[in-house]
């Protein structure tokens, strides 16, 4: 927590690292204080020349991760984690026809793709797969991608929630 020195209160409020919960509504309710950064430094800087690849990206997917990247067609995690019939999951030593993250026979996706894919491994229509936010319109299933298909931002200037404004969603 920030010490004494850095908890000004008044009309601005206190930093993130305040040792009680504020109101959020204050302009540094929302910023660390410089006694908060000259201690988060010195550590960021540290990992960020870590051999260990603190802060990189990996340089390859991962099977099994859950997450379905680069030359994965689905990523249901390791078969003890899997419930997705729609895709083979990350195997100690996996059949031959039974390639990890790719999809079983006759599945069109996998849950695993995104929100748009039923349990029965077929492409949802119609059915809402994110809310409205307040700056952004709800999006629904178009039946044609396992994803969410993206929002449409509401006009710049709309008040959301009561207390924010919107800008570029």
């Amino acid at each position: 927590h920030d010490p004494e020195q850095c908890t000004p209160g008044g009309e601005d409020g206190n930093f993130i690292m305040f040792a009680r919960a504020t109101s959020g509504d204050k302009r540094n309710n929302n910023r660390f204080s410089t006694c908060s950064l000259n201690a988060i430094n010195p550590v960021l800087n540290t990992k960020a020349r870590s051999p260990k690849g603190c802060f990189t990206e990996p340089q390859a997917s991962l099977c099994g991760n859950g997450v379905v990247e680069e030359g994965e067609e689905c990523d249901c995690g390791w078969e003890e984690d899997c419930r997705d019939t729609c895709c083979f999951p990350q195997r100690r030593y996996p059949p031959p026809e039974e390639k990890p993250c790719t999809l079983t026979p006759g599945s069109t996706c996998s849950p695993s793709q995104g929100p748009c894919c039923t349990n029965e491994c077929n492409l949802r229509f119609g059915d809402k797969c994110r809310e409205d936010n307040g700056c952004r319109d709800a999006a629904f299933c178009d039946g044609r991608a396992p994803q969410c298909p993206p929002s449409v931002n509401k006009p710049n200037k709309t008040i959301c929630n009561d207390e924010f404004v919107c800008f570029m969603g």
